[in-house]
């Protein structure tokens, strides 16, 4: 296989794509289906996790971009495919990855940022709360 024209613009900045090989083509449909699959199961996952209601946040949230990534990954394969004017045109996926790349990285900073944050907060203000009367409705 020869990589030469990835690192030409012209190859990602067609408007009029040529269709991929057969290798590719393939490889792009696994891998994209593969994301759609590993987004259900983060999403089964989530669903066994509810009793830490911030783990189960993050895993939702890895399910969402997962699913969301491999259906439009999915769709800029069609577009790609069958040769479609502007919306088949490679550099779609450069902004699909860079899209990744931000969704991603916010998932990364919820869960080492944010979630620590909001345990400790939780933490004071359990204690707090825990001299506090309580009401005796039942």
């Amino acid at each position: 296989m020869d990589f030469s024209p990835l690192a030409s613009l012209d190859f990602w900045f067609n408007l009029t794509p040529h269709a991929l090989s057969p290798g590719i083509d393939r490889g792009f449909f696994l891998f994209f289906g593969g994301l759609i699959i590993a987004g259900a199961i983060a999403k089964i996952i989530m669903r066994q996790k509810r009793a830490d209601r911030y783990l189960a946040r993050a895993y939702k949230m890895v399910s969402q971009c997962l699913m969301m990534m491999g259906a439009l990954g999915m769709l800029l394969f069609f577009f790609t495919y069958e040769e479609i004017y502007l919306l088949g045109a490679r550099f779609w996926f450069i902004v699909w990855g860079l899209g990744s790349i931000v969704w991603i990285y916010s998932i990364i900073r919820y869960a080492r940022v944010t979630i620590p944050k909001l345990r400790t907060r939780d933490l004071e203000k359990n204690k707090e709360n825990e001299y506090l009367p309580r009401s005796n409705r039942r």
